[in-house]
């Protein structure tokens, strides 16, 4: 893989077991091989390391183990990610992963908090007036999941 996320200026290229996963920002080059209206677009998201996965067992399985479903945690497949916004993965598509830088803006330890500095981040670049892939902005955190003592606490 010839692009790595980059986190302080270093490729990460293993999952930081303490952490949930990642609020990130992916910048198109500034080359004279794009369009210009490429050029220094951005875009913020988040990705999680990992994510549950469910399955309904089989009555054989069922008896055996006295369980319905069993519950996997499985690899969200992070390091090759590229966003989930369908223009930038047909950008990278179209052009090629060397022209997309890929940074990590801050490690988080809990979904709350990785959907409080998405919204954080996408506000302080103001992605819904500038050159970006981001066409809205979205977030549901409960206070009882999260509190604003968490987020300092925690800040990396």
């Amino acid at each position: 893989m010839t692009n790595c996320w980059l986190l302080k200026g270093k490729c990460l290229k293993k999952q930081p077991i303490e952490y949930y996963g990642f609020v990130y920002k992916i910048t198109v080059a500034d080359s004279d091989d794009l369009p210009k209206e490429m050029r220094g677009k951005i875009y913020i998201g988040k990705k999680a390391f990992t994510y549950n996965r469910k399955r309904k067992l089989s009555k054989k399985k069922r008896k055996e183990t006295g369980k319905r479903v069993e519950r996997t945690v499985v690899d969200s497949k992070w390091l090759s990610y590229f966003g989930s916004n369908k223009q930038l993965i047909e950008d990278v598509k179209n052009f090629g992963e060397k022209y997309f830088k890929r940074e990590i803006l801050h490690l988080c330890y809990t979904k709350a908090q990785l959907s409080y500095y998405e919204v954080v981040e996408q506000i302080a670049y103001n992605v819904l007036s500038t050159n970006s892939y981001n066409g809205w902005i979205s977030c549901k955190i409960f206070k009882n999941r999260f509190t604003q003592g968490e987020a300092l606490k925690h800040k990396d």
